[in-house]
């Protein structure tokens, strides 16, 4: 005996009003458009201000220093990783488009607005590039930076440490001659830290 399964929308989820107000305006408009013009527009400005400034030192005959190139780097580095996240999460915006701009209020309440192939296709791909631009920022770090490329090499070259096997040890002084009630107040030797002794002289 053979079962079929299949997945089948709520009525809510049919709901037109409901779709209007969470696909359109609530998910592509507040979650998706805007927050992605807001980058654009931010990044668009810190680079020609970078690009203004770095004129202006070129004009004034000042050549960059290790500041500069260091602006330069986080804002090549900046605009590269925004570009690939509004690359890879720009795809789920398009079968919310679909389905609010083809299917009519009648398909939407008789439950009759079938996507289009190339629609399902897209939202497959849409669910690779999140997890593409989720795993994606370590290998951008790594091209753009010298620093970061040199820091992966010494963390998977070197040899492990030997922390986990050597004691760290603090010098202590404390004086030779103790009352009980002072060694109470040093209770470094409890934990077999090394002590300086020191010998109390009165002048």
């Amino acid at each position: 005996m053979e079962t079929n399964v299949s997945i089948v929308s709520r009525s809510l989820r049919r709901n037109p009003i409901y779709i209007i107000i969470y696909l359109f305006w609530s998910k592509f408009l507040l979650v998706e458009f805007l927050p992605y013009i807001v980058l654009i527009v931010l990044n668009y400005k810190i680079w020609k201000r970078v690009k203004t400034l770095s004129r202006l030192r070129n004009e004034s005959g000042i050549r960059p220093g290790p500041i500069q190139e260091d602006e330069l780097y986080v804002v090549k580095l900046l605009s590269t990783v925004v570009s690939v996240f509004i690359f890879c999460q720009s795809f789920k915006i398009i079968p919310d488009i679909y389905e609010v701009l083809t299917c009519s209020y009648n398909d939407m309440t008789k439950s009759t607005c079938k996507g289009h192939w190339m629609v399902e296709y897209i939202i497959d791909l849409s669910h690779l590039f999140l997890s593409v631009n989720s795993s994606s920022n370590i290998f951008i770090y790594y091209v753009q930076g010298s620093k970061f490329q040199k820091s992966i090499i010494q963390l998977f070259s070197q040899k492990r440490s030997l922390a986990y096997t050597t004691r760290n040890y603090e010098m202590v002084i404390r004086p030779l001659e103790t009352t009980k009630e002072d060694f109470l107040r040093w209770p470094h030797i409890m934990y077999d830290m090394p002590v300086i002794y020191v010998k109390e002289q009165n002048i």
